[in-house]
């Protein structure tokens, strides 16, 4: 009896050991958490300062200037280059009316698998932020980065020929 207690002792002494590690892992991980949350807020906090603040807000006047006065194309279909981006090749039509960008068609784009997934998924995005934006300045859809960058490259190169 003596020695079942003993090491009910120490059994009962790893237990608590292995909870409190547990309790601190957790903490970690959500104090990893906790930042990313806040980041944004740094963030917004960061541009009320006096510099930050004026180049934002020169930014965001520039970026909805940019948008009311976006460049002006020539009416027409353009074709961009066909642009290899590891997983497939990426290739685009832009199509310009009135001097703006109205429709980009995806003449190419990476195929077969996991590949069609992410391009199907990538797609509208692109399409949004290209008409958004009318320029190929358009912002890396996530889990599409090579998709995203081929389809930078191949609008801009489409753009350029209708300027």
């Amino acid at each position: 009896m003596f020695r079942i207690s003993y090491y009910g002792i120490y059994m009962k002494k790893y237990v608590v050991g292995i909870i409190v590690a547990i309790g601190i892992v957790g903490l970690v991980v959500l104090s990893r958490f906790k930042p990313k949350s806040s980041t944004p807020s740094s963030s917004s906090n960061n541009s009320t300062a006096p510099g930050p603040a004026s180049t934002a807000s020169t930014t965001t006047s520039t970026t909805t200037d940019a948008g009311s006065t976006a460049p002006t194309y020539k009416d027409g279909s353009y074709t961009g280059t066909a642009i290899d981006n590891g997983y497939g090749i990426v290739q685009v039509e832009a199509i310009v009316s009135a001097g703006k960008l109205t429709d980009v068609k995806f003449l190419q784009m990476p195929s077969g698998g996991h590949s069609s997934q992410v391009a199907a998924m990538a797609e509208p995005a692109l399409l949004n932020e290209a008409l958004t934006a009318q320029t190929a300045n358009v912002n890396i859809v996530s889990g599409a980065t090579q998709d995203s960058q081929a389809f930078q490259q191949s609008l801009q190169a489409a753009l350029k020929q209708a300027s």
